[in-house]
């Protein structure tokens, strides 16, 4: 089964540009990147049916992340995760809701986990005619930028958003959007092509959460669904950038082998 890829820059230089910031406007949020699959468990073997990342933070508000696996849209895994303690030392707690909607459920299960980097817990949810359904979870913690506010909600701020085609190696531009919001509100760009089996719907959302001086904390996130194999890829990410004004930023969400997907450029104004 191949997994959607959410790729940004992953140097803060790169994002900056050539200005320099000062320590007294920025913060380091720490954060956990759960990796979730669902495996069906057999006396013939495992299948792995799907995997997801949850991204968790404390400035983060809990979101349900809700998939269809199996091949058919009758079954579905929604799982929502919330911390419940400080992400300064191991073990990390957090609650995990799951419900499985699939012939003869719903399934529900809750549980506290308590994880470590490095290690996989597993939880059995649901039955799966003669095989069961398990989730397995891993935990890895990760440090982002985060600026300190200076009192500037409800400012203006433009992004100049570029969508490309990415098919292998090639980029093709498709159109240019000027999106207009304020720090404090979001502001989203979606589309939805062609049919079927091959019909592709995403949906990326924009939240200047701060400014200071020429950089904005920009949160970046992306919905919808590609074509995949056997099932459709669901997409629902989260990410943090910090940019400066006038630069321009990638964010790019690919599929498969060779990747085809999207790129998202955005370079923000204010």
């Amino acid at each position: 089964m191949s997994c959607p890829r959410f790729r940004v820059p992953a140097l803060l230089a790169a994002l900056l540009g050539s200005h320099t910031l000062s320590h007294a406007a920025l913060d380091t949020v720490a954060f956990l990147e759960l990796r979730v699959s669902l495996l069906r468990v057999s006396a013939a073997g495992m299948e792995r049916l799907l995997e997801r990342q949850i991204v968790l933070a404390p400035d983060l508000e809990p979101r349900p992340v809700r998939a269809p696996f199996g091949g058919s849209d009758e079954a579905s895994l929604d799982l929502t995760a919330t911390l419940l303690g400080p992400l300064d030392q191991e073990p990390y707690a957090l609650a995990l809701r799951c419900r499985v909607d699939a012939p003869g459920g719903p399934w529900h299960v809750s549980r506290r986990l308590d994880l470590r980097e490095g290690t996989t817990h597993l939880m059995e949810v649901a039955p799966w005619g003669e095989a069961r359904l398990l989730l397995a979870v891993e935990v890895e913690r990760g440090q982002r930028p985060a600026l300190r506010p200076e009192g500037r909600v409800g400012h203006p701020v433009r992004l100049a958003l570029q969508v490309e085609r990415l098919e292998a190696d090639e980029t093709i531009p498709l159109e240019t959007n000027l999106l207009h919001t304020f720090v404090g509100e979001s502001v989203g760009y979606a589309f939805e092509r062609g049919t079927g089996d091959a019909r592709e719907v995403l949906e990326v959302r924009f939240l200047p959460r701060a400014l200071h001086d020429s950089l904005v904390e920009l949160q970046v996130e992306v919905r919808g669904s590609l074509p995949g194999n056997p099932s459709r890829l669901i997409l629902d990410r989260r990410q943090t950038l910090v940019l400066s004004r006038g630069a321009d930023s990638a964010v790019s969400v690919t599929a498969g082998t060779p990747p085809r997907g999207y790129r998202f450029r955005v370079r923000p104004e204010f």
